[in-house]
């Protein structure tokens, strides 16, 4: 098409087939924030009739397909010539067989990953998968592309291999973005309101745990929100999110982070504010955690988290 361009970039094209939206959203969304592109299918036959027509470098299957079911797309791969070398990761349930697993890995599964399925691990997972090829991206999917790698994981920072240094805490943080003037934005009200009703969500669903700080920013003239929120982000892990609110203040989500574990975690960072340059810029820390909150309600919680355990800065 006139007009189009092509970008040859170092991106693996993954394709993911999983009966559950759930994962099917969280897997996608990891992909692009690797940097990878994903592509989905509804179900087992959908996913071998993309094999036919996309260049895949890897496969993400759930062995809970139905009719075709995961061993049946594992099967299926390995006796083609074709796409017999595609590396393929099936997506098991806890209660997965060990005969199951057996057979899996007979079949040739690369991998096999144990639902539920944790953001932490499957970022780590991905930046393990070797990328040894350029993907040429049509126009059509360029724009694609481009649409997902604009939305990404809100508030959350880059954890590319190449863009990650250790801090002296011993956590890792990134490297400064040349784009925002050496500081990495915090994330937006709106991307704040997308990621905790989906960490929410998610904590609800699995039984898992989610905490939240909120640091309120003093009155009066201070350091830039950016400055403050690098500063909060050192503090905390590479999976932890950082935004910024209208209501003058910087909130924190904890994926997979309980009571005792986001308490400490604010109490660390009370302390350090005190003691670093930005003691007067910030007023007080409060937070809250699911399920302790009683509600997987996303303004309710957040509403919560503001008020509850105050702990005065001054």
């Amino acid at each position: 098409m006139a007009g189009r361009r092509r970008n040859d970039v170092k991106r693996a094209l993954i394709l993911i087939a999983d009966p559950d939206p759930f994962d099917v959203r969280l897997l996608e969304q990891v992909c692009v924030d690797a940097g990878h592109i994903p592509l989905t299918a509804v179900d087992g036959d959908n996913l071998l009739a993309m094999m036919a027509r996309e260049a895949a470098d890897w496969v993400f299957v759930s062995a809970d397909l139905a009719p075709v079911s995961g061993l049946d797309v594992l099967e299926a791969l390995r006796e083609d010539n074709v796409f017999s070398s595609v590396p393929v990761t099936l997506l098991t349930s806890p209660g997965a067989s060990e005969t199951f697993k057996a057979a899996a890995r007979a079949l040739g599964a690369h991998t096999l990953l144990q639902k539920p399925l944790a953001t932490r691990s499957l970022r780590q997972y991905l930046h393990t998968l070797p990328v040894t090829k350029t993907v040429a991206m049509s126009g059509e999917r360029e724009d694609v592309y481009a649409a997902s790698a604009a939305q990404p994981h809100p508030g959350s920072r880059s954890e590319h291999p190449e863009t990650v240094k250790a801090h002296p805490s011993g956590m890792p943080c990134p490297m400064p973005s040349a784009q925002s003037g050496g500081l990495l934005q915090p994330g937006t009200a709106e991307q704040l309101a997308i990621a905790l009703d989906y960490e929410l969500t998610r904590a609800a669903r699995f039984v898992g745990a989610l905490g939240c700080i909120a640091v309120e920013l003093a009155p009066g003239p201070y350091c830039s929100v950016e400055t403050l929120a690098e500063f909060v982000r050192e503090q905390v892990r590479t999976l932890d999110y950082v935004f910024s609110t209208p209501n003058e203040d910087l909130v924190v989500l904890l994926p997979e982070t309980n009571r005792a574990g986001t308490a400490i975690v604010a109490e660390r960072l009370a302390s350090r504010l005190r003691e670093s340059a930005h003691s007067a810029h910030a007023h007080r820390i409060t937070f809250m955690t699911y399920p302790e909150a009683g509600t997987d309600n996303p303004a309710r919680f957040l509403e919560l988290a503001r008020h509850a355990n105050l702990q005065s800065m001054s």
